[in-house]
């Protein structure tokens, strides 16, 4: 976290007219982690979700979907996608995290 706080810092100096990067949010668990750390490959033993497009459609079925208060702001914490699992509901962010974490399992190369 030291070596991304000190590029956040360095980017801010030499953009101080764009909004602040969202590299180290909170979890769930209120401890700061790096994005790419919340990505975790999962493989589910349901076959059916091995398709990017039965896997995209099943998040969007299984997760409800919570809109931030203001659409262009960012989250105040970014959960990891078991939480998300678990609670059943999430923003855009989570359920970019938890479709990523579900294709990564599976072999693809996915990004968020």
């Amino acid at each position: 976290l030291e070596y991304v706080g000190k590029f956040v810092r360095h980017f801010s100096s030499l953009h101080p007219e764009r909004p602040p990067l969202m590299l180290t949010p909170c979890n769930e668990c209120g401890r700061r982690k790096f994005v790419c750390t919340t990505l975790r490959p999962t493989q589910v033993p349901y076959t059916e979700l091995y398709d990017y497009d039965k896997c995209a459609r099943f998040v969007a079925q299984f997760i409800a979907y919570e809109p931030l208060d203001l659409p262009t702001s960012l989250p105040a914490i970014l959960p990891s996608p078991a939480t998300v699992m678990d609670w059943q509901a999430g923003d855009s962010f989570d359920c970019a995290q938890l479709l990523c974490s579900l294709l990564l399992g599976v072999g693809y190369d996915a990004y968020v």
